[in-house]
């Protein structure tokens, strides 16, 4: 989940997508058939760097840039997201913010996955836009429990009908616990760029050369950038776990899930235990 859920299985994977992350410039190319909702947009400044855009530039609130064949299911996972306090409250917030754009929309690639990227931020530093890309079968496939304590104990544990719905709101879910935690830090910009070089050079075919140079990156960022990664997909998982809580309130998620969810967080890395509490 971005931060999506790549499946992965080795340090040298997890820096490829790390690599993705940072310095994938998004596609400009407007598609034909895109609905868009929400407060008119202007073109902005975007490129892997993060170009500082000027406050008056910026619109506000939600837009939703969604392509006519993906209106219906995305209504749908939108609407059970909605369906909770959770859901609504951080909807609400976003939708009445004075100095942050959130873009969604739907993409054909990695059609199980979810992904928070192209931040913005202003030329004093604050960050003033965001896009939460959701894949257009994000009511299928599970992410590694190891990663995704939280969302990946949905596998097996979901015997209702809406349990589709579910999943795909539980993905966004956890790309709003990617935003929320990008406005609340004050150290995310720094982090992506130094996670950029130290993943720019670990790439390297002689990043051997570069050792003083990682180590003194990791010591900027008080920690590698896996360990960094799996800290925000933590943080995002948490969110995941308010949404879900909010089903169990309202008896269209079983009580036995949050069980499940204890269990694989206890499994899982002690930092998502730390930020993970199960009560």
């Amino acid at each position: 989940m971005k931060q999506h859920t790549p499946r992965v299985y080795s340090s040298i994977g997890l820096l490829i997508t790390l690599t993705i992350i940072t310095i994938t410039p998004p596609d400009s190319r407007a598609s034909p058939d895109i609905t868009q909702v929400g407060p008119p947009s202007r073109s902005l400044a975007h490129n892997c760097f993060n170009r500082p855009v000027s406050d008056e530039l910026v619109p506000r609130g939600i837009r939703e840039a969604i392509r006519d064949k993906y209106k219906k299911r995305y209504e749908a996972w939108k609407n059970e997201f909605l369906s909770t306090e959770t859901g609504r409250s951080q909807w609400q917030k976003y939708t009445n913010s004075t100095t942050f754009l959130l873009t969604i929309t739907v993409s054909d690639d990695q059609p199980h996955d979810a992904r928070t990227e192209r931040y913005e931020w202003t030329s004093a530093g604050t960050l003033s836009a965001a896009t939460i890309t959701l894949g257009r079968r994000i009511d299928e496939g599970y992410p590694s429990i190891e990663s995704y304590p939280v969302i990946g104990s949905l596998a097996g544990t979901l015997k209702s009908a809406s349990r589709r719905k579910i999943l795909a709101a539980s993905k966004i879910a956890h790309e709003f616990g990617h935003v929320n935690q990008a406005i609340a830090s004050n150290e995310f910009q720094r982090q992506r760029q130094l996670i950029h070089s130290y993943v720019t050079l670990k790439l390297t075919k002689d990043h051997e050369r570069y050792v003083r140079q990682l180590t003194d990156l990791a010591q900027q960022l008080g920690a590698t950038p896996v360990r960094v990664w799996t800290d925000w997909e933590c943080l995002a998982e948490a969110n995941t776990l308010l949404y879900l809580r909010d089903k169990v309130s309202q008896s269209l998620v079983p009580l036995s899930l949050i069980q499940v969810i204890d269990r694989n967080i206890k499994r899982s890395t002690k930092s998502c235990a730390k930020c993970l509490a199960v009560e």
